[in-house]
């Protein structure tokens, strides 16, 4: 059964709907400041907070830590789904906590969140959050962002930088990638895919970027071809996601990967070398290009390895997702 709560808890209480015993997914959807002076926690649960498998926030803000933690610490524990969308702090709330306390989440095996920016410079306001988060059983991840990069650390690489090694049932990964830094970006897929990981789908996004040159190095994450590159082993380096079955890319920048780079990496995949280094061979392989098409993929794959098990989802010629004001 879920639950939306959308106005004032007196309201919701009085329903009697959060009172129902097989109470187990809740939808709490843009709560005002006054729901957190302890509202959540009155909720009258029959089960208490400890009944829930399904926990969605949407429209959080980020001031109210104490209020959120204290809520997920009862039902840590049940959680199987928990989706999160937070607002940034304005400059009149209070200020994020330097540190929250871990919190294990056994059972928990989804994990989205939605780290949303108030405009340009906002630096990102989850990772104190993130870092807390032990998700040992998690295998579905899911993770937006539209925070300014240059302006604080990645949220997504606390998180993992916080399980790492613990992450070994994660299968289903889908993060918007050009709003890292190039060397988060990097970091970020070498926990993602180095030793020890089971990730088999990898669905790489990217939003719109508005960005003012002031001089210096571009902030945001191009996904090159020598990033793509990297996936595959090299003379000092092992391959990176060895579980992969399912690539998607959805790019936003002129000289990002070519046609040409693609095949060379699906090449390498399918082929008898995979097997060789443990690799698993790939079988749907999604990209939207910013460029135009230069090759056939697919025929090309076919006559150069003979291999058409494949699937192929291209897309040529989209616009650009950003602008220089």
């Amino acid at each position: 059964m879920e639950e939306l709560i959308k106005d004032k808890k007196e309201r919701v209480c009085q329903s009697g709907f959060v009172a129902a015993p097989a109470l187990s997914s809740l939808y709490i959807h843009h709560p005002s400041r006054q729901d957190f002076v302890g509202g959540l926690r009155a909720l009258p649960l029959a089960n208490g907070w400890r009944g829930l498998t399904e926990l969605y926030f949407n429209g959080w803000d980020p001031y109210g830590a104490s209020e959120i933690f204290s809520v997920l610490v009862l039902c840590a524990s049940t959680l199987r789904f928990l989706d999160v969308s937070m607002r940034p702090p304005e400059p009149s709330q209070d200020p994020l906590p330097a540190h929250i306390p871990k919190i294990a989440f056994p059972n928990l095996q989804h994990l989205s969140i939605t780290e949303t920016a108030g405009g340009m410079g906002y630096p990102p306001h989850l990772h104190w959050y993130m870092e807390a988060m032990q998700t040992p059983s998690l295998a579905s991840l899911k993770f937006e962002t539209s925070c300014d990069p240059i302006e604080g650390p990645s949220s997504l690489l606390a998180f993992l930088k916080a399980n790492q090694g613990n992450l070994t049932k994660l299968a289903n990964v889908l993060f918007e990638y050009n709003f890292l830094s190039p060397e988060d970006l990097a970091a970020v897929l070498n926990i993602l895919g180095g030793p020890g990981m089971g990730v088999s789908s990898l669905v790489m996004q990217a939003a719109d970027v508005v960005y003012r040159d002031m001089g210096g190095p571009f902030p945001y994450a191009i996904f090159w071809d020598s990033v793509l590159e990297k996936f595959n082993p090299g003379p000092d380096r092992p391959a990176l996601f060895t579980k992969l079955r399912h690539f998607a890319c959805e790019q936003w920048k002129y000289g990002e990967f070519g046609p040409e780079d693609l095949l060379e990496f699906v090449k390498y995949r399918v082929g008898a070398s995979s097997s060789e280094h443990g690799l698993a061979s790939l079988e749907m392989v999604e990209v939207t290009f910013v460029c135009e098409e230069t090759i056939d993929v697919e025929e090309e794959l076919k006559a150069s390895t003979g291999v058409s098990a494949v699937q192929f989802d291209l897309v040529y010629g989209e616009e650009q997702r950003w602008g220089n004001i």
